[in-house]
């Protein structure tokens, strides 16, 4: 794999999302409509990108930050079934 144009360009593509993932701004809970649909798969996105970048490099910072994005996502998951009465 390691000689395969095809699998470098893939990793090479990975790595820069998610180079771009470790300084973006973190996911907001912002309603549209009635769902969180789009912030979801925002949240999704960054921590598929920034796991696999862990994975194939073992650089911590990675790792670090899909789980910063775990865990605000979960706190503002739960913050909402307070607020709503279903927590």
């Amino acid at each position: 794999m390691a000689t395969d144009p095809l699998w470098k360009k893939l990793q090479a593509d990975l790595l820069q999302e998610a180079d771009r993932q470790l300084v973006s701004k973190p996911v907001e809970r912002v309603l549209i409509g009635r769902r969180l649909l789009d912030k979801s798969r925002t949240a999704l996105s960054r921590v598929l990108h920034l796991g696999l970048a862990w994975r194939l490099t073992g650089e911590k910072q990675y790792l670090e930050r899909a789980r910063r994005v775990g865990r605000r996502v979960r706190i503002q998951r739960l913050e909402s079934e307070s607020l709503s009465g279903r927590g």
